[in-house]
């Protein structure tokens, strides 16, 4: 899916306009904007996700472009170019959450969203997931209802992404279109694929290598989706799991040449038992 991108504007912007417009405080409108999330990704999910592999990427894609051309489009509603202004800083009883106090408040939240869906991948949603990653059609002759899944998966995600752009605008106190168009849902794709696919803690790897990058490579700017473009293509050549998967795989052979118990003794072992 290339639609991130699209679910994370859908935060951000709900957020700001409710409460530039409507007054309403950074926690009533982030409930709202993920429930709004919810609903475009049930919506949207439904036709798309019977999609497979390149098709689904062009759909998604379409989509995010879609949402690019409406935020500068609408101005009636996005104020166009010129994005949406006057956004505060949350407060949490009465201090305002900046700097260093919305650092902790988002590593807080990450990690509590961590546990959350590492209990969902562990738990029977997670085996019919697993199922439906593999093979499709396996899943749906076991009795999995893949769109259904599918389309909660895409529901789920949707709403962590608006989570992240509520939290966005007010970390930046401004929204406008260019801090949503695509290549913000390609740099998503690079940090899962980079970290490792079906692997949470990829996701945390993957994030903070792609986060950091930038920093070292601050002179090549324009050029940032071409080296994005290039380390994905190196790491699906030599590292297909991801940098977790490399440093597994890394482990393993370590293990196995240079373990402490040699073959003959653990099966000597094991005879005795």
């Amino acid at each position: 899916s290339l639609a991130h991108a699209t679910f994370y504007a859908i935060g951000a912007y709900t957020t700001s306009l409710l409460e530039v417009h409507a007054g309403l405080s950074f926690w009533v409108t982030t409930p709202i904007a993920l429930c709004f999330a919810v609903v475009v990704a049930i919506v949207i999910g439904i036709p798309t996700l019977k999609l497979k592999d390149h098709y689904l990427a062009l759909a998604t894609l379409a989509l995010c472009l879609v949402t690019t051309l409406f935020l500068l489009n609408a101005k009636w509603l996005t104020n166009g170019a010129e994005g949406v202004m006057g956004i505060e800083a949350p407060k949490f009883f009465g201090y305002p959450l900046q700097g260093v106090a919305l650092y902790y408040f988002v590593a807080f939240l990450t990690f509590i969203i961590f546990v959350m869906i590492r209990n969902l991948v562990n738990s029977r949603v997670g085996i019919a997931l697993e199922t439906i990653r593999e093979n499709e059609d396996a899943a749906e002759s076991l009795g999995v209802n893949v769109l259904y899944y599918k389309v909660m998966v895409f529901a789920i995600s949707g709403a962590l992404a608006a989570l992240a752009g509520a939290i966005y605008a007010h970390l930046t106190l401004f929204a406008s279109p260019e801090s949503f168009a695509l290549p913000l849902s390609i740099e998503v794709l690079v940090i899962i694929v980079v970290g490792g696919l079906a692997s949470m803690m990829g996701s945390v790897v993957g994030a903070i290598v792609i986060t950091l990058l930038p920093e070292f490579l601050y002179d090549f700017e324009e050029y940032r989706l071409l080296v994005y473009g290039v380390i994905l293509l190196l790491v699906v050549i030599f590292a297909p799991k991801g940098i977790v998967g490399l440093f597994s795989s890394l482990a393993a052979f370590i293990r196995s040449r240079f373990g402490t118990e040699r073959p003959e003794e653990t099966q000597e072992m094991a005879e005795e038992r």
